[in-house]
């Protein structure tokens, strides 16, 4: 569950953690959704006075960019809440569109993007690490690797199971 994030020591392992939580996202965050990234590479781009965009790493220009998805949400299960990071793959499963048709969309159809996924019951597998900001300050990041809707039947049928253990 969530609440294992809060214990001491969680996220200290070298290449971070990784946990299975099922539970929901309860709000995405409409601050900085995606950014313009070099076709290339994938990295981050800047829009010259030209209206090309160049990429620092392939040193090379472009006439247009990729956007990628760089969502922040809230996930809750039953025992709570956290913050998560979704990156490009992670978004656009659970938005249903890459990041390039979301910036198609109109200011009003952003919104029902973005509502369109809340509350729905899914299993998370996050990656959880602790990390330094610019400012020096660390902080425990938890990213989402995966995701799948949740399989009641399936969940149901592993309780019985179990339960079948103890006659």
């Amino acid at each position: 569950t969530l609440q294992v994030v809060n214990h001491p020591g969680f996220g200290e392992r070298e290449k971070g953690e990784y946990i299975t939580v099922s539970g929901a996202l309860v709000r995405i965050s409409d601050k900085r959704i995606s950014y313009e990234a070099c076709p290339d590479c994938n990295k981050k781009v800047t829009q010259n006075s030209t209206g090309e965009y160049s990429c620092e790493k392939c040193m090379k220009e472009f006439a247009g960019c990729e956007h990628r998805y760089i969502l922040s949400a809230q996930m809750e299960d039953s025992d709570g809440l956290a913050w998560i990071s979704l990156f490009n793959d992670q978004a656009t499963s659970v938005l249903g569109m890459n990041a390039n048709e979301f910036q198609q969309l109109d200011e009003e159809q952003k919104k029902q993007a973005l509502s369109e996924p809340l509350w729905v019951p899914r299993v998370v597998k996050l990656k959880s690490s602790w990390n330094t900001d610019n400012s020096g300050e660390r902080r425990l990041k938890h990213v989402m690797m995966q995701a799948w809707p949740t399989d009641f039947a399936k969940d149901c049928g592993d309780m019985v199971q179990l339960i079948a253990k103890y006659d």
